[in-house]
């Protein structure tokens, strides 16, 4: 399987053992966005930096932009690294392969302002696949996974990699996950009967809008990944004239935009 996208951590070995598979990823230097803990998640002290990194890709964007609160990121900070997930996923789709276990924790950054998705373990191809990617069964952390797959329904590997980056995008900005799991049989009733999306208070206008259309209960009215990374006209950070076009993703430079493609 081809794995050289250049969002993608490279896999530099697979060593076998008796009982496990390891896999040996791309080393990138300030680590993964956020680490898991009894709360939810954090963004760890190594991931600091990154700020000041951004800092210099986003010119234009004013300083209280990228005010958080602690253990949390900026909506600036989180578009930037969510753009950069969501153009690494159009890049992966596009060849026909699936993540299919993103989350904070298996997103990486480096000290040159590369976001990268790592956790590979689960990483699948489906070219000539019979059913087009349709699945019965999900791997990955199951607090990411969308509801249709708890509705019983074959779900697609590619809109299943489109919600979790999603929910990943909510948990950078909030540090919670939205679809908690505390008694299994609860979020298997919840996500049975989801008709309301997650409270998303707090958020601006344009990411309001966003996670509002990707966690929709309805699967038909969830955008495509051109959708999502479509260039809008104008920054959310300046004012616009009424009926202008706005992006959740619009504080990204356009010398970034361009397709990433592999390397």
């Amino acid at each position: 399987m081809q794995t050289n996208f250049s969002g993608l951590c490279t896999l530099i070995a697979i060593r076998d053992s008796k009982l496990f598979a390891y896999l040996f990823e791309e080393y990138c230097d300030i680590g993964v966005s956020m680490t898991e803990n009894a709360d939810g998640y954090e963004r760890p002290e190594s991931a600091l930096p990154f700020s000041s990194v951004i800092r210099k890709q986003l010119p234009n964007v004013p300083d209280e932009a990228f005010s958080h609160a602690p253990g949390l990121y900026s909506e600036a900070e989180a578009a930037y690294i969510m753009w950069h997930v969501f153009r690494t996923l159009r890049d992966l789709h596009t060849s026909q392969l699936c993540h299919l276990d993103i989350r904070p924790d298996n997103i990486l950054l480096s000290s040159t302002g590369e976001v990268k998705l790592g956790g590979l373990s689960f990483l699948s191809s489906f070219q000539d696949d019979s059913f087009g990617g349709l699945r019965l069964n999900l791997p990955g952390k199951k607090e990411f996974v969308l509801p249709e797959y708890w509705q019983g329904f074959h779900v697609s590997c590619f809109a299943a990699d489109i919600w979790a980056a999603a929910v990943s995008l909510y948990v950078l900005v909030k540090g919670t996950n939205p679809f908690p799991i505390r008694h299994l049989d609860q979020h298997i009733e919840k996500m049975v009967n989801y008709s309301v999306i997650p409270e998303l208070d707090g958020f601006s206008d344009d990411l309001f809008h966003l996670l509002q259309l990707c966690m929709s209960p309805k699967l038909t009215l969830r955008p495509t990944l051109d959708q999502i990374l479509v260039a809008p006209r104008e920054s959310v950070h300046s004012r616009r004239p009424a009926g202008s076009r706005s992006s959740a993703f619009s504080t990204i430079p356009r010398s970034t935009r361009g397709k990433s493609g592999q390397t």
